[in-house]
């Protein structure tokens, strides 16, 4: 591994610009002061990618976009940590070996951003002649998945034909969309209080939906991560989205289907009946009622959690059309965002460590352990000038809620990395719980 000079920025200042991070921006943060939070989003190119034509890329992408090129102060007086414009600083760089580029992610989940630094994200490249890998590490506070593939796309472009990005303004914070009329309360206030006290009484009994021995039962702040990959060709992969429609389901509903059957056969009797739990990420660009129109570089995320009665002996496309019809429910409803305000009725917005740990705890009382990211749909890669866009994926670390994070991208064939904790999971109970999930995900594209 070995680190490339940063090349040469002009001193120009940048228009200065300052504000409170929103809900999901506030949250990732004080998560991430205790346990690290990053995300990554990496491209298989073909052909050849130089560090120094990287280098400028890199920088091309801080000079567009405001939170590429801003750190992350502590302010006292709005009790809130505020993002706050830095000139451009080339974000780090390296080279890996191809061979040592799943070792390099599973380091970057847990490589925190030292407080107050900017930029708030990393590079690295791998390759030869015929391929590359260009990965970017982002702390979750400045961005998704949906606007990491968007600069993705953009570094592709300019690394293969020179065009720098478009300009974007300083993007506003995402704050909630939560309608308390949708749930017949007469005030966001009314219903919360309701929320919590239906919480806090689960919490005194067994989860619903957090019914395997073992997963997310302790409160740890370090992790061990495990890591599988599960690739299909483009071909399978269309395969897959057209039997889903043909089933009146989406690919994140199928793929949740296959994951509770497969969660189900591994730790619990057959035919036997209880609630299981999925989160979601949503993409609050695409959910109705929100207010965030615009396709900004920023977080735009939140999530939901389905609690799903499984068998196992119900149909496989009854239980896809269940996940994908309670998902789109509850972000229509309104509730996209009302995990964050959840968890902040129990433990306002603060700046102390202690802070993030109790935000943590709060979200240990969520029943859930098991969460399936996908971005959606991506544009089909085309041929480039010297480059191709043969993939793109995407890893996330786990959090002591979650055993296990599996990060989806359907761009040039389906890829599902999940990262888990092994001190949840052994690897031998994971490769054999993920075996069982793919094979349910095989059989269905036939």
């Amino acid at each position: 591994m070995s680190a490339v000079p940063p090349p040469s920025v002009s001193s120009e200042s940048m228009t200065a610009w300052r504000r409170p991070l929103g809900l999901a921006e506030c949250l990732f943060w004080q998560i991430d002061r205790v346990i690290c939070g990053n995300f990554i989003a990496y491209v298989e190119l073909t052909g050849p990618v130089s560090d120094e034509a990287l280098a400028r890329g890199l920088v091309a992408l801080a000079e567009a976009h405001p939170l590429l090129r801003a750190r992350i102060v502590e302010d006292a007086t709005v009790g809130r940590p505020c993002f706050e414009s830095v000139e451009v600083t080339p974000p780090e760089l390296v080279r890996v070996a191809p061979e040592e580029l799943l070792a390099h992610w599973l380091r970057e989940l847990d490589r925190p951003f030292a407080d107050g630094s900017a930029p708030l994200f990393r590079a690295h490249v791998a390759g030869d002649a015929a391929r590359s890998w260009v990965g970017l590490t982002f702390h979750h506070a400045i961005g998704d998945g949906r606007s990491s593939a968007r600069l993705m796309t953009e570094l592709v472009r300019f690394l293969d034909e020179g065009v720098a990005p478009t300009p974007s303004p300083p993007p506003p914070a995402q704050e909630s969309f939560y309608r308390p009329e949708a749930f017949g309360a007469p005030d966001k206030a009314h219903h919360f209080a309701t929320v919590v006290a239906d919480i806090r009484a689960r919490a005194q009994t067994l989860a619903p939906g957090n019914i395997i021995p073992g997963l997310c039962e302790e409160l740890r702040l370090t992790r061990e991560s495990g890591h599988h990959l599960l690739e299909l060709s483009p071909e399978q992969t269309e395969a897959l989205v057209q039997a889903c429609r043909r089933n009146g389901a989406t690919v994140h509903g199928a793929l949740g289907a296959a994951w509770l059957g497969a969660l189900h056969a591994e730790f619990l009797s057959p035919g036997q009946s209880v609630v299981m739990s999925l989160g979601s990420p949503v993409d609050l660009r695409t959910v109705r009622h929100s207010p965030t129109v615009s396709d900004d570089v920023g977080v735009r995320l939140s999530g939901v959690v389905s609690r799903i009665r499984v068998s196992n002996q119900e149909p496989f496309w009854e239980l896809a059309r269940t996940v994908t019809q309670d998902v789109r429910y509850q972000a229509e409803l309104g509730n996209a965002h009302l995990l964050h305000e959840l968890t902040y009725a129990q433990a306002p917005p603060n700046l102390s460590r202690e802070g993030g740990v109790a935000l943590i705890q709060g979200m240990m009382r969520f029943p859930w352990n098991s969460v399936i990211t996908n971005v959606g749909r991506l544009p089909t890669p085309e041929p480039g000038r010297t480059l191709t866009l043969r993939g793109m994926g995407f890893l996330g670390g786990a959090m002591p809620s979650q055993a296990v994070v599996m990060s989806v991208s359907t761009c040039g064939g389906l890829r599902a990395h999940t990262v888990y904790d092994r001190r949840n999971l052994v690897p031998a109970r994971a490769e054999s719980l993920l075996g069982r999930f793919e094979q349910r995900l095989l059989a269905v594209i036939g």
